[in-house]
C-alpha cells in the first residue's frame, strides 16, 4: 500500500508539473487553455505537448488554414438570456455586451443593470448547457454603454485567465465615466471574477473605440483619449483637436495611433512620455500635438499592433490596416478598416468593422465584418432580434475574406461576438441568446 501510494503521489506531481508547463506555453502563444481539456489529458500528451510547443503551435495554425475552406450547415441552440423583464428593458433589450472568451466554449454577458456573468457553452453543439450561470459579479450603481464590455489577453503570471474591461457611463447631475478592470479566472477549482482596478474620469465620456497592451487600454471618445495603466494605476486623460473614431497600440513604435473619420486623417503619438512621472493617480488635460500625421487615402496602409482576441496563435504577428473606400456599400459615406494577418489573411472580429460618418444615418444593412469586392455567400439564417430589427447570419465561400457576416436592417444595437476558431457565434435574439454552432468546420 505505502508503494502504491509514493507511485500515486509522484504521477500527481509529475501531472501538476507538466500542466503548469502547457499553461504557460498557452500564454505565452496567445492560446486560452478553455479550447482544451488540459485537466482531463493524460501524462505522455501533456508532455508532449510543453516539450513541444513549437510544433503544436503550428499543427494548430495549419488546421484553422485548412478550415478555411470547408463549411458545415449551421446548428442552432438558444439558451435563457439574463434579461430583466421590465418595460423599458423589454424596449431598449436587456445585454449591454456578449462576448465569448477565447476559444468559445465561454462567453461573458453583462446586463444593464450591473451583472457580469460568465456561461459554459460546451464543446459542441451536442454539450448541456447550464440556464445558469456559472461565475457572476455584481456592480453597483452602473449603466453600461454599448458595446464597452471587452475582453483582452491574459497576463503572463496568470495563464488561465482573461481580463474583462467594463465601461459605466453615467449621466446626469454627477456625471462621470468609470472603468474597471476584472481578471476573470476560468480553472478546474471553479471560475470566479477578481477585481483588478477602477478609473473614474469625472466627466460623461462616449467611447468610440477601445485597444490594448499588456498593461495598459487605450481608449479613444469625442475630443480626446484615455492611457490607462493598470498594473500600477496611472493614467493619462490626453485633450486632441480631432474626433478618435478608432484607436490602437503600434507597439513597435511605442504609440497610440488615432483615427478621425471625419478630417480624414490618421495622427500618432508616443505613448511613454503620455504616461504620468509618478505612480500616483493623476491626470493631463492640454491639449498634446501628434507626432505624426498621414492623410486619409485609398492606399494608405498602416501596421498596427494585433488585437488580442479571438485569433489563435497570432498575438506576436503584425496586422496591416488597409484603410479603403467601401465601393460595394448601398450608400455612400462608408469607411471599412480591413486588416489583413500575415498567418490566415484573415481580419480579427474585434477590430475589424464599418464605421459609418456621422452624417450617414444607417437606413441600409450594415455589415459587421470586411468584403472583398468578389465575395460569394454561402448561406443564410435569419434570426428574429430586438423590435422590429432583423439579422440575417450568412457565410462567405471566399477564404481571403472573413467567413461570416452579421446584417442588421436597422440601426438597433445588437450584442453579439464571434469565434474563427470554433465557428460558433453567439447573439442575442431577445429574449434569448442564439448559439450558432459549426459556422465553419470543427477544430481537428
Amino acid at each position: 500500500m505505502r508503494l502504491v501510494n509514493r507511485s500515486i503521489s509522484s504521477v500527481t506531481r509529475s501531472r501538476a508539473v507538466w500542466i503548469r508547463s502547457v499553461l504557460q506555453m498557452c500564454s505565452k502563444y496567445g492560446i486560452m487553455p478553455s479550447m482544451f481539456l488540459v485537466g482531463s489529458m493524460g501524462l505522455p500528451l501533456l508532455e508532449h505537448i510543453a516539450s513541444s510547443p513549437i510544433r503544436f503551435v503550428t499543427r494548430l495554425r495549419r488546421g484553422l488554414q485548412e478550415r478555411l475552406t470547408l463549411v458545415h450547415e449551421f446548428s442552432e441552440r438558444r439558451i435563457l438570456s439574463p434579461l430583466p423583464l421590465s418595460s423599458s428593458d423589454r424596449n431598449t433589450g436587456g445585454l449591454a455586451a456578449l462576448r465569448l472568451v477565447p476559444g468559445g466554449r465561454f462567453m461573458v454577458t453583462a446586463t444593464r443593470d450591473g451583472s457580469i456573468e460568465l456561461w459554459d457553452l460546451g464543446y459542441d453543439p451536442t454539450s448541456l448547457i447550464s440556464q445558469t450561470a456559472i461565475a457572476s459579479a455584481k456592480i453597483e450603481q452602473v449603466h453600461f454603454a454599448h458595446d464597452v464590455v471587452q475582453l483582452f489577453c491574459p497576463p503572463s503570471h496568470e495563464p488561465t485567465g482573461v481580463h474583462v474591461l467594463i465601461v459605466s457611463e453615467v449621466r446626469g447631475v454627477n456625471p462621470r465615466t468609470t472603468f474597471y478592470i476584472y481578471l476573470l479566472r476560468i480553472s478546474p477549482s471553479g471560475p470566479s471574477f477578481h477585481l483588478v482596478a477602477t478609473f473614474v474620469h469625472p466627466v460623461f465620456l462616449v467611447i468610440h473605440s477601445v485597444a490594448f497592451s499588456r498593461d495598459a487600454v487605450a481608449l479613444g471618445g469625442d475630443g480626446c483619449f484615455i492611457l490607462w495603466n493598470f498594473s500600477n494605476n496611472t493614467a493619462a486623460v490626453i485633450v486632441v483637436s480631432q474626433q478618435v473614431d478608432m484607436i490602437t497600440f503600434h507597439e513597435a513604435e511605442d504609440e497610440v495611433v488615432t483615427l478621425d473619420c471625419s478630417r480624414r486623417f490618421i495622427a500618432a503619438y508616443r505613448y511613454p512620455t503620455l504616461y504620468p512621472t509618478h505612480s500616483s493617480l493623476s491626470r493631463q488635460l492640454q491639449e498634446t500635438r501628434p507626432t505624426r500625421c498621414l492623410p486619409l487615402d485609398i492606399s494608405t496602409e498602416w501596421v498596427v499592433a494585433p488585437s488580442p482576441g479571438q485569433v489563435m496563435g497570432s498575438n506576436h504577428e503584425p496586422w496591416y490596416m488597409s484603410i479603403l473606400e467601401d465601393g460595394i456599400s448601398p450608400t455612400s459615406g462608408y469607411i471599412m478598416y480591413h486588416l489583413r494577418g500575415e498567418a490566415f489573411h484573415k481580419p480579427p472580429p474585434s477590430l475589424a468593422r464599418i464605421v459609418l460618418l456621422p452624417s450617414q444615418p444607417p437606413t441600409y444593412p450594415l455589415i459587421a465584418s470586411p468584403l472583398a469586392s468578389d465575395v460569394k455567400f454561402r448561406s443564410f439564417m435569419a434570426l428574429g432580434g430586438t423590435g422590429d430589427c432583423h439579422v440575417l447570419v450568412s457565410l462567405l465561400e471566399n477564404a481571403e475574406s472573413a467567413p461570416i457576416c452579421l446584417w442588421r436592417y436597422n440601426s438597433s444595437y445588437i450584442p453579439y461576438d464571434y469565434c474563427p476558431l470554433s465557428g460558433r457565434m453567439c447573439l442575442e435574439t431577445y429574449p434569448n441568446i442564439s448559439i450558432l454552432d459549426f459556422l465553419c468546420a470543427p477544430p481537428k
